[in-house]
């Protein structure tokens, strides 16, 4: 029996817990859950919708593992993604608390460490769930547009959720592709099955995508729907998905066409100086294409993302002393005239005399983040996909393919949004493809991105920088390709099901 497939009942409970909530303004409250029963989950859009919306829900809650007592690095996917930002070369750590087993790779190297147990169980939960959907979608009555909006939903999850756990518990793309990865589960069972190589894993990433795009494109948009709501993905949410994954095989014309199609299909805006330095907090913010709308009765305040990322707040990542900062070295980069600069704030701290004054001589400095700030009392909306993302993903697409001027023109709508004095790049060739990939950089710090291009690139990892705390910093280099890029698959898992081997 396959651990990880354990919830057979767990969407079931998706419900109750949707459909139990108040017609207060919580957690997707909009949709008429307090209707919906058991036997009606799976034979209409109103149940399908409450089974979206707990798997929503379920991605940014509090210890999704369900530990006893839990742990205040638990809170799903907001969580992962500050995990794989501290295990790249922009995030330095600053002190020895929640994230430094990660930072030092220590959950890499053990198949019975609870990270890796945690990751499994995470993704394969939501798969699992969106599975129940699957399995019954000729169950579904409704509109046509109303069920292709439930099931687009439900195939750009579980191809999410496979992208993620294809890159977490093996190497890139390119060149692993006859590599054994993870299993793939089609349907609700309790029964294991082996793993499956990656190029296998990616296949049926690549139809689920496919389908998900072409069912939301059929659907009706969610803001004008009456189950609409921020946190659910649309067709150019998904649409920004299959460009990620696209990119992260090097299908340089697929992840061109479908990050171009997702930025122009909707009349998105690129943010202005101030929004851009408000606080990356709202699912209002014209670039966000998905992300989860949280109120205060879903917050989980200390285990949240705020906690750990705002330096403002009473929290971990506050005045618990283990700030986010950026890396020097990226921080050095960034021109004086871009307003991404204006997020970070080095702060310069020195060494005391016996009497506790500052001397001359400097201690350390910090560089302080403030793109992530809380909208008060660790509250925030989490952002999973912007537009700007798009156009990244597009320039540097056209740039790898040789198209020059087309990806300097995408490059330079972006930039002349960020730093008025940039000036349209002349740059061509690996020059210009440098010059996107620093943007990238830069632009979605502490959005999750950088462990999977520094995988997918091929660069391996260097953290030196003026700010890496020597004493903290248990691993500053690794080569492209090494072992600690890649978690162990689960020692909970290989015991229960005895058809899937260690893959370290």
């Amino acid at each position: 029996m396959n651990k990880v497939i354990k919830y057979i009942g767990f969407i079931i409970a998706f419900v109750s817990v949707v459909a139990t909530q108040s017609c207060s303004d919580t957690f997707l409250d909009k949709q008429p859950t307090d209707s919906v029963s058991s036997s009606e989950v799976f034979t209409s859009t109103e149940g399908g919708v409450s089974v979206l919306n707990g798997i929503y829900r379920y991605m940014y809650s509090y210890n999704t593992y369900g530990r006893s007592g839990g742990r205040h690095d638990d809170f799903g996917q907001p969580a992962i993604q500050i995990m794989l930002d501290v295990m790249g070369d922009d995030m330095p750590m600053t002190i020895a608390y929640f994230y430094s087993s990660d930072y030092n790779y220590l959950y890499t190297e053990r198949s019975d460490y609870s990270r890796t147990h945690m990751l499994w169980n995470f993704y394969y939960d939501i798969i699992n769930n969106v599975n129940g959907i699957l399995d019954n979608k000729d169950a579904f009555e409704g509109e046509d547009a109303e069920i292709n909006y439930v099931l687009g939903q439900a195939y750009t999850l579980r191809a999410f959720s496979y992208f993620y756990l294809v890159n977490l518990y093996q190497q890139t793309y390119k060149g692993s592709e006859g590599e054994a990865a993870v299993p793939i589960y089609l349907s609700q069972t309790t029964e294991g099955v082996a793993a499956s190589t990656v190029q296998q894993v990616y296949d049926q990433i690549v139809a689920d995508i496919k389908l998900g795009v072409e069912l939301l494109e059929k659907a009706t948009p969610k803001n004008e729907h009456s189950y609409g709501h921020d946190s659910h993905i649309d067709v150019y949410g998904a649409r920004a998905i299959y460009a990620r994954i696209a990119l992260q095989m090097e299908d340089w014309n697929t992840a061109r066409d479908m990050a171009h199609a997702a930025r122009t299909g909707k009349d998105y805006g690129l943010m202005s100086a101030s929004e851009y330095t408000a606080g990356f907090n709202s699912t209002k913010n014209p670039e966000w294409m998905w992300g989860f709308a949280v109120n205060v009765d879903d917050n989980p305040i200390y285990p949240s993302f705020y906690s750990h990322m705002d330096p403002n707040q009473n929290g971990y990542g506050g005045s618990l002393g283990n700030y986010k900062q950026v890396s020097q070295k990226l921080y050095d980069k960034i021109l004086d005239s871009d307003v991404r600069k204006q997020v970070f704030k080095p702060v310069t701290y020195y060494k005391k005399d016996e009497n506790g004054k500052d001397t001359e001589e400097v201690d350390k400095v910090i560089y302080y983040q403030y793109k992530f700030v809380s909208s008060g009392n660790f509250l925030g909306d989490l952002v999973q996909q912007r537009v700007a993302e798009a156009y990244l993903i597009e320039a540097e697409c056209e740039a790898r393919l040789g198209n020059n001027g087309v990806a300097q023109t995408v490059l330079f709508d972006l930039m002349s949004t960020r730093d008025a004095d940039y000036a349209k790049s002349t740059n061509t060739g690996d020059d210009l493809l440098n010059e996107i990939l620093l943007h990238r950089q830069i632009e979605l710090w502490g959005e999750g991105r950088r462990w999977f291009d520094i995988k997918r690139l091929k660069i391996g990892l260097d953290r030196s920088a003026d700010n890496l705390n020597e004493g903290l910093a248990r691993i500053v280099t690794l080569p492209a390709g090494d072992s600690h890029f890649m978690f162990p698959i689960p020692m909970l898992e290989t015991d229960v099901n005895g058809l899937i081997e260690p893959n370290k």
